[in-house]
């Protein structure tokens, strides 16, 4: 509970800096979700290695496959879960040790992603939250603070974990990475359309599941932008929370503050931050 408390105070804290220095009021708080509302990061890369475990090679290659979108090099497109699992087969595939099973490694790739995708959303609804992370929306919300969440998690997945975390009250909008078909039309096996009543932002289409791994996935960049055009917001006006080095270039290139969150106290921002919590 004194912990909770802790970085409740800090992140409020945080929030109450940055709307003292910049020169517009702060009239939207915009957050990232792992390791900043939720501690999931090592559940997803622990999830990632018991998957690929049981293909021979399947660890060595996920090792050398870019795994983390925070450390991406600047104008890199970030790695997601379809392009893991997809360079992950691809690199069975270079070393002969695609599964005879497996008509193709983009086969193979999708089938992988889909078990990733179910065990983790099985796992990310009962993981504990950052601490405080609760109590602090709650106070934001009683504050009259809208608050946003802006991930690489795909929509429909997202759309469910913020349910099932009891935090849908909590957000005005939540934006996850978009869905679309993939080249050649094949569809993710566990994708599904939302409810209508969970569609509180613009969806490419409720057909589409996986993207297109042709187009480099959005830049966190990109979805401040596009949120700064659906609220009307001016970059000045809004405060961007994460716990990533892109998160942080992603802030001071659209224009906006930054706040950082370092749970582990070894956190690096290339780019101007607010206050670091």
């Amino acid at each position: 509970d004194l912990q909770k408390k802790k970085w409740q105070e800090m992140l409020t804290s945080g929030l109450k800096k940055t709307m003292c220095r910049v020169r517009a009021p702060v009239r939207m708080a915009v957050f990232d979700l792992d390791n900043t509302l939720l501690l999931s990061e090592l559940m997803k890369r622990k999830t990632m290695r018991e998957v690929v475990r049981r293909l021979d090679g399947g660890l060595d290659v996920l090792a050398s496959v870019p795994v983390d979108a925070r450390c991406v090099p600047a104008g890199a497109p970030p790695p997601t879960r379809y392009t893991i699992f997809r360079d992950v087969a691809l690199g069975l595939e270079a070393r002969g040790a695609l599964p005879a099973s497996e008509g193709s490694a983009e086969s193979l790739g999708a089938h992988l992603c889909d078990e990733f995708s179910r065990l983790v959303q099985e796992r990310l609804a009962t993981a504990d939250e950052v601490p405080g992370a609760s109590a602090m929306l709650g106070h934001l919300s009683a504050c009259g603070l809208p608050c946003c969440v802006n991930s690489a998690t795909p929509q429909a997945p997202l759309d469910d974990l913020v349910s099932a975390l009891g935090w849908r009250q909590r957000f005005v909008r939540v934006l996850g990475m978009p869905a679309d078909v993939p080249p050649g039309g094949a569809r993710s096996s566990t994708s599904r359309s939302p409810p209508p009543s969970a569609v509180r932002h613009p969806r490419p289409s409720p057909r589409t599941c996986a993207p297109n791994l042709a187009v480099p996935p959005p830049r966190p960049r990109a979805s401040l932008g596009a949120l700064a055009a659906i609220t009307g917001l001016a970059p000045s006006e809004i405060v961007h929370v994460g716990d990533g080095d892109n998160d942080c270039r992603a802030a001071h290139e659209f224009g906006c503050a930054f706040i950082g969150v370092d749970l582990d106290g070894d956190a690096t921002f290339s780019a101007p931050t607010h206050a670091v919590v």
